[in-house]
C-alpha cells in the first residue's frame, strides 16, 4: 500500500477511534499499533462470536440462534403476518441487533 493510501486508510480509523490521535505524545499511532498495545486475544475470541454467530434455519429463513427461543414461533408468525409473508423482512427484524446493546456495560 502506498504512503497516500496508508494515510487515507488510517484517517478513517482516527475519526472512529479518536484515542489514536493522543498516543505517542500526541503524534498518534496507526490502528495496528494501537491494537497491539490495547488489544487482548480473549476479546478477539469474544468478538469473533459476534462477527461469526451461529445460525439456524426455520421455515426457509435463516436466524441467529439467539433470536430463536421458546417464544420464537409465535413471534415469527406475528412478524410474518405483519409483513404480508415477506420472509426477508421477518429475518431482518428478528435478527436485528444494536451494537450499543452488545456493549451496554462498556465503560467507553
Amino acid at each position: 500500500m502506498g504512503l497516500m493510501a496508508e494515510s487515507n486508510h488510517n484517517a478513517g480509523f482516527r475519526e472512529l477511534i479518536p484515542e489514536l490521535k493522543t498516543w505517542n505524545d500526541g503524534k498518534g499511532v496507526d490502528i495496528e499499533t494501537w491494537i497491539g498495545c490495547e488489544g487482548d486475544h480473549k476479546h478477539l475470541i469474544g468478538y469473533a462470536r459476534i462477527l461469526w454467530p451461529d445460525f439456524v434455519e426455520h421455515d426457509g429463513c435463516i436466524f441467529l440462534v439467539e433470536s430463536m427461543d421458546e417464544m420464537s414461533e409465535r413471534n415469527y408468525q406475528s412478524w410474518l403476518a405483519k409483513t404480508n409473508g415477506d420472509k426477508k423482512r421477518v429475518e431482518a427484524v428478528m435478527n436485528h441487533q444494536h451494537i450499543l446493546d452488545i456493549f451496554s456495560r462498556s465503560q467507553s
